[in-house]
């Protein structure tokens, strides 16, 4: 299983325990307790976040008193946004997706339903688990179409005024090319407040292949519980086991104890293997701190922790000191502090088994198409809005292309602001037909691009490879150089002899450009291509050389290679050679040395040829601003897939908000850019929380890629300034502070670490719903 999926087990598990987090011995129940306040909390953090001095604004912001309707004002979304932060510890691990399961269990509403019988959610799985693949070309937000998972939900509660909340949730969490069936039984006694942030909770969960399997613990289980503490103290434990196979589990576990009031609390957690060189996966770490300090020991197992033995050394860490990472943002209007909507898509219902019933699910959206059941290929079905009203929504046509158009605007940067940016080249060897991939930089001093490492891509992220000697690039003038850029967006070219690169706005063709002077505005569009012109009739043999998709190059201005595509029709927005349909083979698997596993792209193409006077003025900047490229390949993502309405339109969608950005020190969160002061990336936004472009590191000490830069709150972003920047997901890492632990004690918790499930498993059969799902992503289809 991937992280992604050991995540949201144990945010599964903490999800109770963050939804309701631990409880007091002394809590009260004599009154009357309202099934809506047994409630979890949306946060639950070991080591409370301390407020941070580093999210001022810009200098500017200071000098400017906010105006009347401006975004400062208060009430605007804007001031009213929260800003959630949580800690980074390693030893704090086990218990890091807690707010991830928060956000994941607070989607179900089970508290707005008790009693109402079973009933559907469709939630937002993107929005709560990050995936952290190593993807390194977006800093925060996901990035593409929606991921929605289906959830069952039950939630009862009997008449008695302290009668405990009850949920039964059964869902599968499809990751690719494994699934796993959850099921979930949680016991909420007590919800969130300000006396007991925790509240008292049993959150137990197992795992297994199927739903319906006879074994619904055969992948492992799991449980989260607030536990009666010392007076003052609330506390949890965590226990979950994950079995990988017949000789291989994961267990994780932990007890944790804290006087909120009092900010100071223990704790132990772990990590433990079993098969499969278990050693190096085992750690076990002791915890204690107060308001100011944190004192940490590690070791292979709990029983090894130096405390045991009298031994009160570690690493101290302080809470007052620390630095910030931002893993998301809100964008706001400048202009009276609304938050920045986009029209995303809607749900809709379809008849995937052919039996006459709209009974399965999917969302449309601008990214493409999304359906629960993951089919590739729905062109030509029927498919009806959900309303969630009882009413009869509109019926659609769906229909999936064989590739993918894309238009993009050129814009330039100046050879002078490129220092420090890294791109990326590949280089193919046609003697024995490999490729090679380059880190590029551009010395200012010499005027040259210069080789300095190669790099590669697996499964733990980028293997980079420094060269001994950097090799600079001799290319001829008028010559061409392809490249790409992470921070820039993506492609990146540079035409020798020029005073500057260009790279590009990109957005995806989707058949609504049909205004005077847009692509479309007659119907049918045509396009001329010179280089890397992919062929109609592709066949499997084709794609075993790089040049087998592309018919040959055309040297001669005067005669491009001419396609046509539509946004209506029998080929609606196919790339069309005379009458014939480019396509990527639907027997790809035949290849035998297939060197475009991803897909076949083409090089630009243009709707006139007039300004031309060569064939590489294409990727002239000053000749050729607007061009496209087309995609077409065995995935969905290299398919452009949308919607007919009755009139024959194709629905239309808002593209994500995309415009470049440049970071000095005045907009850093810590007042210093570092090596990115001045340096220009390209930002995207596609909604509340999802702003991604910000170029990425490697942490080593976390395992995984984090922002190069975080940016200020306040700073004013935009084509046009129209927009303002907020963070709203900070991480916080503690700095070491040496010699300050002397006051903290490392003990055993008052409750020790668990070995096993106590509570009960839900083993129910998932109840038949046959309803409309009540919330999408946490929000109300009904209201």
């Amino acid at each position: 299983m991937t992280r992604k999926l050991l995540a949201l087990n144990l945010c599964l598990a903490l999800g109770a325990c963050s939804n309701g987090a631990s409880d007091s011995a002394s809590s009260d129940t004599t009154n009357t307790i309202s099934s809506s306040d047994l409630v979890l909390p949306s946060q639950i953090s070991l080591v409370e976040p301390k407020a941070s001095d580093t999210n001022q604004a810009p200098a500017f912001l200071a000098q400017a008193p906010a105006s009347e309707g401006g975004f400062l004002e208060t009430g605007t979304d804007y001031s009213d946004a929260p800003q959630r932060s949580h800690v980074w510890l390693e030893a704090l691990e086990p218990l890091a997706t807690v707010d991830s399961i928060l956000c994941f269990i607070g989607q179900l509403k089970p508290e707005l339903e008790v009693n109402e019988g079973p009933y559907t959610v469709l939630a937002d799985m993107d929005s709560c688990f990050e995936n952290d693949s190593g993807d390194n070309d977006q800093s925060s937000g996901s990035q593409g179409a929606v991921n929605y998972t289906e959830v069952t939900v039950d939630s009862t509660r009997g008449e008695a005024s302290d009668a405990p909340l009850n949920v039964h949730i059964w869902f599968v969490m499809d990751n690719g090319d494994s699934s796993q069936a959850i099921r979930v039984n949680g016991v909420i006694s007590e919800g969130a407040s300000e006396q007991n942030p925790f509240g008292s909770f049993v959150l137990s969960y197992q795992f297994s292949d199927a739903l319906d399997s006879d074994d619904p613990d055969a992948y492992g289980k799991g449980e989260l519980a607030t536990v009666d503490t010392l007076a003052g103290f609330q506390g949890f434990t965590l226990y979950e086991s994950s079995i990988r196979g017949p000789e291989e589990m994961y267990e994780t576990a932990a007890s944790v104890v804290v006087n909120p009031s009092e900010d100071n609390g223990i704790a132990l957690t772990g990590f433990r293997q079993i098969g499969n060189d278990a050693a190096e996966a085992n750690k076990a770490f002791a915890i204690s701190y107060n308001s100011d300090n944190l004192l940490l020991q590690k070791a292979a197992t709990f029983e090894q922790l130096a405390y045991k033995n009298d031994d009160q050394s570690g690493t101290c860490l302080s809470r007052n000191s620390f630095t910030e990472t931002v893993w998301r943002y809100g964008l706001y209007s400048v202009a009276n502090g609304s938050s920045v909507e986009l029209n995303s898509g809607f749900p809709f219902l379809y008849d995937a088994d052919i039996d006459g019933n709209y009974d399965s699910r999917g969302y449309a959206s601008y990214w493409g198409i999304w359906t629960e059941g993951g089919q590739d290929d729905l062109s030509g079905v029927t498919v009806q809005r959900e309303t969630f009203d009882g009413t009869t929504g509109t019926e659609y046509e769906l229909i999936q292309a064989k590739g993918r158009l894309m238009k993009n605007t050129v814009i330039s940067l100046n050879l002078t602001d490129i220092d420090g940016i890294e791109f990326e080249y590949f280089e193919w060897n046609n003697s024995n037909n490999t490729g090679t991939n380059f880190i590029v930089v551009y010395d200012s001093e010499s005027g040259d691009f210069i080789k300095t490492a190669t790099v590669e891509y697996g499964e733990n992220g980028q293997n980079r490879v420094e060269l001994e000697s950097p090799v600079a690039m001799s290319l001829m003038s008028g010559q061409n150089l392809h490249m790409f850029s992470n921070q820039l967006g993506g492609g990146v070219q540079f035409l020798e002899g020029s005073t500057a690169i260009t790279f590009f706005k990109q957005e995806f063709v989707t058949g609504n450009e049909t205004g005077t002077g847009e692509l479309f505005d007659s119907g049918t569009a045509t396009l001329y291509c010179y280089e890397n012109c992919p062929k109609a009739g592709m066949t499997s043999s084709d794609l075993d050389t790089y040049d087998g998709p592309y018919l040959t190059d055309s040297t001669d201005v005067g005669s491009p290679i001419t396609y046509t595509i539509s946004n209506s029709g029998a080929n609606t927005l196919e790339l069309m050679i005379s009458t014939d349909a480019v396509a990527y083979p639907t027997d790809s698997e035949n290849s035998s040395n297939n060197q475009h596993p991803w897909g076949v792209r083409s090089g630009g193409m243009v709707t006139d040829t007039s300004s031309l006077s060569a064939t590489t003025d294409v990727y002239d900047s000053e000749i050729v601003t607007v061009f496209y490229e087309f995609e077409t390949g065995p995935n969905s993502w290299n398919r452009q897939a949308a919607l007919i309405d009755s009139s024959g339109d194709i629905v239309s969608f808002d593209k994500p908000l995309e415009f470049t950005y440049r970071h000095e020190d005045a907009n850093d969160r810590t007042g210093s850019a570092g090596n990115y002061d001045g340096q220009t990336v390209m930002l995207n936004y596609g909604g509340l929380g999802d702003l991604w472009g910000i170029p990425s590191l490697t942490d080593t000490e976390r395992g995984y890629f984090t922002p190069a830069f975080n940016i200020a709150d306040a700073v004013v972003v935009g084509s046009d300034d129209e927009y303002v920047v907020k963070a709203l997901e900070i991480e916080q890492k503690m700095e070491r502070t040496d010699g300050q632990c002397t006051s903290l004690v490392l003990n055993d918790p008052a409750v020790p670490v668990p070995t096993t499930v106590n509570g009960t498993l839900n083993n129910e059969a998932v109840p038949t719903v046959t309803d409309a799902p009540r919330y999408i992503a946490g929000e109300s289809t009904t209201e």
